[in-house]
């Protein structure tokens, strides 16, 4: 029952009832609708599926809750150490829109469009937090604050440049232009949609700001020093426990990685110096010591090694697991801790303002209300307008009143939530920070225990070295060593043969000047093969096969060929196989039989010798002219008068009168001798030696050879000796022994008896007979030098024996068609025999060939 005033009487209103909350929800629908609105778009933000990372498109920007509400303060930007970005960021800052459930702030009357914007974990947890830039999500930032928990952009804190150190000069501060105008221009918007009327009429006015200041510190006093203390309390207890803890571990954990890594180094030097000093099995006590001294420094390494992978696989993983898995937990305990303080301060702030609006709502319904029963002295229009007027605002301060305690529930609640699980995380964090320092501790043991054993192995290693060092008795091994050993006998080396000792020679390489010889040495061999039939059928002893057309045409073009080294080899290689080829078989060239053949077959031979002389002689030829001569003693002509031989019809041929011939055909016979040896040395038993100089029968019947020319005997004998003497450099110490080879002290005795004898050769028997009718000792060989002391007799030149394998032992080394073949050049000559008397002439008889004899050859 309400009292009616004015005399009316006692009116029956329905009773006043305390509402349920349901009620007052549905009574109050227009008066929360603004806070439903805001719930609802920030449950649709928590539900929004994460963004993808790209720049946001301009109207398309993710998370937008529309424009802030008056909660949001303006914010005045201050300081920068960085000159550039301070002249762009320090203004005055008011929230246009929002972005992740928080607030979006443009910098005022800016050329340059400054935003502060929140940018949540979507990205990845460095691009959470707080940034300022020209474009919400954009690639160019200008500083950037990592406290992600804050609703508000937070006062300091912030990274200029977005990476870089903590700038303290930058500093956010909240109020300035647009703090008052969130709250002024409701009242203005009400003002200006009141009648004129209405103006005109004096009210009482109101004071929303001290009502709101007064109320809250009425209402919120004791709720906000109880709150305050527990977030007081959670920041301390981060700020002095969990943050040192994390520096002291972090701090532990850096020690502990130097301290592995320098013993893993020292590990590696002590390996070092171990294997620097490779030592010999040990000889003695005092090399035990040594090795005992070298194996502590190979354990230490160990011990050192294992200590390291000790440190890096048990301690330091174990410290990095558990920091990355507190690590995570902490910031879930961050992020809880924050959003229970949002929430309790938004339901605060919600729970102030619904109580100032109650409160004004209520008194300006109330002032109405009196208004109407007192104002009987106005007009009934006027004084129907302020009943219609106390009627609106007894609405509104019942809507006011839903609301404010609506807001009642949602700050109990929230107060509640808050009780229940600030202790919790409290807990948790204590927890967790037990645990890491737990951790911290075990691994500090287990650091002094590997310590521990680290030296314990270390002392047992050096007792060990200690003994051996003490066991040292250099007297005692210098005494054991000074004991003859009784060492294994050595078996003597025996002899093998060169060609075991080593690989075998490689080819030669192809050069030009080998390529060079191979295609002379093939031209030779094709001329061989074109020569052999032409004078198997001059020299063969069927004296009735007589010559073809053809070989007639053939031999004269040899015969104007002769100036060709090659075609002049390919002739003696062909006259000497094919003389030979008349004799038995292993025959020497020098101790062949005289080849007969017949008059006209004899006149061609004649003819291509002259020739072949005349280029041996012009060329320098002594490898050919030495076949040439010795042929020449060999072939005769049988006619029916008497037997005339080669060597008269070349006899007064100038090239017998060169000393250069002569030491160059001496020379050939020495190299021929030595080549021989050489190819002999393969088929000896290993261990055999050649104990006296090698010689050839050539060389025993060389100075036969000068004197069948016509050289006296003493001359040819000081010819040999002047010239083994000249050649002592090459020589060396077996020129004295070529000497007496050459030239035997029997021979000493023998005088010039005139070419009375068959062969004219230095030999220590008479011999008898004309030049043309050769003796028996002559023709076979009978009267050679003996040469029983040499281990061997080499086979002369040309001959197919058991040293050349059935190849004559010559080079032709070929270098076109004016090429020499010898061992020096024309540097002196003879007197030939034409110069010695113009009476002299081509010896066919005895009397002749002593005349030639007799005169020598003079320089």
């Amino acid at each position: 029952m309400f009292p009616c005033t004015n005399g009316y009487g006692i009116a029956t209103w329905p009773p006043p009832q305390q509402f349920s909350y349901e009620t007052q929800a549905k009574g109050a629908a227009k008066g929360v609708q603004a806070v439903q609105a805001v719930q609802a778009v920030q449950a649709a933000q928590a539900q929004a599926p994460a963004w993808n990372g790209a720049a946001p498109q301009k109207g398309a920007m993710p998370g937008k809750g529309g424009r802030p509400g008056p909660q949001a303060p303006a914010i005045t930007v201050t300081g920068c150490r960085n000159p550039t970005v301070a002249n762009i960021v320090n203004g005055v800052y008011n929230a246009v829109d929002t972005n992740h459930g928080k607030p979006v702030y443009k910098k005022e009357a800016s050329p340059t469009n400054v935003l502060i914007y929140f940018w949540d974990e979507r990205d990845g947890a460095t691009f959470g937090g707080w940034w300022l830039g020209p474009k919400v999500g954009g690639d160019q930032v200008w500083a950037y604050s990592m406290n992600k928990t804050s609703s508000l952009p937070p006062a300091n804190g912030w990274k200029v440049p977005w990476d870089g150190p903590v700038d303290d000069s930058l500093v956010l501060s909240y109020g300035g232009k647009g703090s008052s105008q969130g709250l002024q221009q409701p009242q203005q918007q009400q003002q200006t949609e009141q009648p004129p009327q209405e103006q005109q009429e004096p009210e009482p006015e109101l004071s929303v700001a001290g009502a709101e200041e007064t109320v809250s510190r009425e209402s919120t006093d004791g709720r906000q020093s109880t709150q305050e203390s527990q977030w007081e309390q959670f920041d301390q207890v981060w700020r002095e426990r969990v943050e040192p803890s994390q520096k002291l571990i972090e701090v532990v954990m850096s020690a502990l990685r130097s301290r592995a890594q320098l013993e893993r180094q020292y590990a590696y030097s002590l390996f070092d110096i171990a294997d620097s000093m490779q030592l010999e099995e040990p000889a003695g006590s005092v090399l035990d010591a040594v090795d005992a001294v070298m194996v502590n420094f190979r354990s230490r390494g160990e011990q050192s090694m294992e200590l390291a992978d000790g440190l890096e696989q048990d301690i330091l993983c174990t410290f990095e697991v558990t920091m990355k898995q507190h690590r995570d937990v902490s910031l879930r305990i961050v992020s809880d801790v924050h959003r229970l303080k949002r929430v309790c301060t938004e339901t605060m702030a919600a729970h102030d303002r619904s109580a100032v609006r109650y409160h004004h709502e209520c008194s300006e319904a109330e002032n109405l209300a009196s208004q109407c029963f007192q104002s009987v002295s106005l007009r009934p229009p006027e004084r129907m307008k302020v009943a219609m007027r106390a009627v609106k605002n007894s609405r509104e301060a019942r809507l006011a009143e839903t609301e404010y305690y609506m807001n009642i529930e949602a700050a109990n609640r929230a107060q509640a939530v808050c009780e229940q699980h600030m202790p919790v995380l409290m807990t948790a964090l204590l927890d967790m920070q037990e645990k890491q320092l737990r951790c911290l501790r075990d691994s500090l043991m287990k650091l002094a225990v590997n310590e521990a054993s680290w030296w314990r192995n270390l002392q047992y290693d050096l007792d060990k070295a200690m003994k051996a060092t003490q066991a040292a008795d250099p007297a005692a091994d210098l005494e054991k060593s000074a004991k003859p050993n009784s060492a294994p006998s050595v078996a003597p080396l025996g002899a093998r043969a060169f060609w075991e000792l080593g690989p075998p020679r490689p080819p030669p390489q192809m050069t030009q000047a080998l390529k060079t010889r191979l295609e002379g040495e093939a031209f030779v061999s094709q001329q061989i093969e074109l020569l052999q039939p032409l004078f198997v059928v001059i020299l063969g002893e069927d004296s009735s096969v007589n010559l073809t057309a053809d070989m007639k045409v053939h031999f004269a073009q040899l015969v104007e060929d002769m100036g060709n080294i090659c075609r002049r080899s390919a002739l003696c290689q062909v006259l000497k196989t094919v003389v030979i080829s008349r004799s038995p078989p292993n025959t020497e060239l020098d101790s062949l039989s005289a080849v007969s053949i017949s008059h006209a077959k004899f006149d061609l031979l004649v003819r291509i010798f002259n020739a072949a002389l005349d280029n041996c002689d012009q060329q320098n030829d002594a490898w050919n002219g030495r076949d040439l001569m010795v042929l020449a003693q060999i072939i005769r002509s049988t006619n029916e008068e008497k037997m005339v031989s080669l060597r008269s019809q070349v006899y007064t041929h100038p090239i017998w009168s060169k000393v250069t011939f002569w030491e160059e055909v001496l020379l050939i016979g020495i190299c021929e001798a030595h080549s021989c040896e050489t190819l002999h040395r393969r088929s000896l038993v290993a261990g055999t030696a050649f104990t006296d100089v090698t010689t050839t029968l050539f060389l025993q019947k060389f100075i036969e050879h000068m004197t069948a020319f016509g050289i006296k005997s003493d001359r040819a004998r000081d010819f040999i000796q002047g010239t083994l003497r000249k050649q002592s450099p090459l020589l060396g110490s077996t020129t004295d022994k070529y000497v007496s080879k050459m030239l035997p002290v029997e021979t000493a005795n023998i005088t010039s008896m005139g070419l009375s004898s068959s062969c004219s050769a230095f030999t220590p028997r008479t011999l008898s007979g004309s030049p043309d009718q050769p003796s028996e000792n002559c023709s076979t060989g009978d009267g050679a030098l003996d040469n029983s002391d040499s281990l061997f007799e080499a086979v002369a030149l040309g001959v197919e024996g058991e040293f050349a394998g059935g190849v004559p032992v010559q080079e032709v080394i070929v270098q076109g068609d004016d090429a020499t073949c010898g061992f020096g050049q024309i540097s002196e000559s003879v007197e030939s025999t034409e110069d010695r008397g113009k009476e002299s002439t081509t010896p066919s008889d005895d009397a002749d060939v002593a005349q030639g004899e007799a005169s020598g050859f003079e320089t």
